[in-house]
């Protein structure tokens, strides 16, 4: 084989050692690798990728099949900033599943492919959620792992709510700020504990209510209810077939509108037991009427309410004393007790005194008739009376013995009527009829006939007379007093104060009253 010829040396070029090729990899300008970035260039085109001595830039799309051999990217920048049409995922060559991390609309999201999303640390720490905004806002939101703390509001060290799970699987939430913590639902809340047992705490002491619409404890409602419900809004038509029904501490039974109690059967009774024996009949906060052991008390009023056909009512009238009184359908006030009386027709009784043919010789001087005699009259009682107005009569035999009459019940004075003849005394006359009360004397004692006894003047008439031989009568229910007692002496006095001839006088004394 026949040797090749070696190229002359003057025709040695730039491709005399290395073939030809359509599209030789030269650096830019053919120069040297320096600091400078400098483009590789593929024939007479410059590629993407660029070189200089510490540094290889990429200029384009950027395709790797295979592996980072090293896992550390550093960059010179705060942020390394990954941008794919929609999202960035990340899965693992050892396990199935992929997170993928998107913006839409200048929102984050990041989304699994499968159930549970895990934020987890290596060692107990903290995991923090806040913001860029602000000096302590990166830890708005903060889990504790080593002690199963979850911080909201975490900001502000001193104002912020905490959920805190213990070792025994107790949870506390805390909101250690003085705010409120408000739970709002559109629909029901349902407390479940399992044991039973919801306390209400203040401040970690006991619980008292103290508004309308606070919620009660047990203790609360023990204390001041007696125990039970307050409310029962979730019964409707309630039957009960048999037996006690007992509700214990109730208090008040209020209806909206009507409320009946009811007892079916012929022989059904409804018993009303109170351990006071006091039941109170009201309207609204006035007391119209209570039972008081066997008393059944009515409240006063002015007037019967309207009338009721069929019915009649029973009522108190606000009088002074009050007195009780009936109405028929009629609408008839009937007056069944007046001033502390029954208001029936009172047993009534009189006392009469006839005095024959009285000479009243003097003026001014009091007569008396014996009470046993009804002829004539004598003046031993005027040592014992000089005027009306006298409340002492010395000497209680001179009233005993002539003029007192006993009074045979205690009752009340009614009238006193008297008729006067003058029949031939002179023409002009004038005489005076008065009644009088004295004392009984003190019972089984022994007096002396000389004791003073006490003595009223009830009333007296004046009969003037202008001619002889003439009757006059009269009456009046008006007296200093009329109140009498079973035992006194009533007696008739007369008394002429003008005239010159007291000869003939026939007087007829009649006193009514009312047994009481």
């Amino acid at each position: 084989m026949p040797r090749a010829r070696l190229p002359q040396i003057q025709s040695i070029s730039a491709g005399s050692f290395e073939p030809n090729r359509r599209n030789p990899i030269l650096l830019g300008e053919d120069s040297f690798l320096d600091d400078h970035q400098k483009p590789i260039r593929i024939g007479e085109i410059a590629s993407p990728l660029s070189l200089s001595k510490n540094t290889i830039r990429i200029d384009g799309d950027f395709h790797l099949e295979g592996k980072l051999a090293n896992p550390l990217l550093t960059t010179d920048f705060e942020y390394l900033e990954l941008r794919a049409e929609e999202n960035i995922r990340f899965t693992s060559s050892n396990s199935s599943g992929s997170l993928d991390i998107f913006v839409f609309s200048g929102d984050s999201y990041f989304t699994t492919s499968g159930n549970d999303f895990y934020f987890i640390a290596n060692t107990a720490g903290d995991i923090k959620f806040g913001n860029l905004v602000g000096a302590n806002n990166l830890n708005q939101v903060q889990f504790d792992l080593l002690n199963s703390q979850y911080d909201f509001g975490l900001a502000d060290t001193n104002d912020f709510f905490r959920i805190d799970v213990d070792s025994g699987a107790d949870i506390t939430m805390e909101n250690t700020s003085s705010g409120s913590i408000t739970i709002d639902s559109s629909g029901d809340i349902n407390i479940d504990a399992a044991t039973g047992n919801i306390t209400v705490k203040d401040n970690g002491g006991n619980y008292t209510p103290s508004s309308d619409y606070h919620i009660a404890t047990k203790k609360y409602v023990d204390d001041n209810a007696g125990g039970g419900a307050s409310e029962l809004n979730d019964l409707s038509d309630v039957t009960y077939s048999s037996g006690d029904l007992t509700i214990q501490g109730l208090s008040q039974i209020s209806a909206i509108t009507d409320l009946e109690i009811e007892a079916s059967g012929g022989s059904s009774r409804i018993t009303l037991d109170a351990g006071a024996g006091r039941f109170f009949f009201k309207e609204g906060i006035t007391t119209n009427a209570f039972i008081r052991g066997g008393s059944f008390n009515v409240k006063e009023q002015s007037s019967a309410h309207s009338d009721s056909t069929a019915y009649g009512q029973i009522w108190v009238k606000n009088d002074t004393p009050n007195n009780l009184y009936f109405t028929d359908d009629t609408g008839t006030d009937i007056p069944i007790t007046n001033n502390g009386e029954l208001n029936a027709p009172k047993a009534k009784t009189y006392l009469d005194w006839y005095y024959y043919q009285a000479s009243l010789s003097s003026n001014n001087v009091f007569y008396v008739s014996l009470h046993h005699d009804e002829f004539g009259v004598t003046s031993i009682a005027n040592t014992n009376i000089s005027d009306y107005d006298d409340t002492t009569a010395e000497d209680m035999w001179r009233i005993i013995r002539y003029a007192g009459r006993r009074v045979p019940y205690t009752g009340t004075v009614t009238k006193f009527m008297a008729h006067v003849e003058s029949s031939g005394a002179s023409a002009d006359s004038d005489v005076e009829v008065g009644v009088w009360l004295a004392s009984k004397p003190t019972l089984d004692t022994e007096l002396a006939s000389t004791t003073n006894m006490t003595i009223d003047n009830l009333g007296y008439m004046t009969f003037d007379f202008s001619s002889a031989s003439r009757f006059l009568h009269k009456e009046t229910t008006s007296f200093n007093a009329t109140s009498v007692t079973q035992g006194d002496f009533m007696f008739i006095t007369v008394r002429k104060t003008s005239g010159t001839d007291g000869t003939s006088f026939w007087i007829h004394s009649t006193v009514t009253m009312d047994i009481s």
